[in-house]
């Protein structure tokens, strides 16, 4: 009895480590002039993870709806795809959709989950 109650605890203080480790990302996506992005994915990378989340009318939410689902703290890069006009025309400029070519990046860190208000230039 005495190892299963021991068990039993060591497994939840594993569990509950692992807890709030990782961040939820929301905020907003818009163009320069305030405009909010239509549509779109956006992706915040770096070299082992890889997260997206959907844009619609400039709103974006990625992350945290379990205790382990959210983005682990670390600098990231931040982009955007599949902002397209009715006639199929990238709405974003070019250095924005791809992570080498990016400018914009994002600290993540435990325990704070600001709103980000990101920009990105027409195309």
């Amino acid at each position: 009895m005495r190892f299963t109650v021991f068990g039993f605890l060591l497994l939840a203080m594993v569990f509950l480590s692992g807890c709030n480790k990782d961040s939820k990302v929301f905020g907003t996506a818009t163009f320069d002039d305030g405009t909010p992005l239509p549509c779109g994915m956006l992706t915040i990378a770096d070299a082992q993870h890889q997260y997206t989340g959907e844009i619609r009318g400039g709103k974006f939410e990625m992350g945290g709806a379990s205790p382990k689902s959210g983005m682990p703290p670390g600098n990231y890069k931040v982009f955007v795809n599949n902002c397209f006009d009715a006639s199929g025309k990238n709405l974003i400029k070019d250095d924005y959709t791809k992570m080498d070519s990016t400018p914009l990046t994002l600290e993540v860190v435990k325990g704070r989950n600001p709103e980000l208000d990101l920009k990105f230039p027409k195309q």
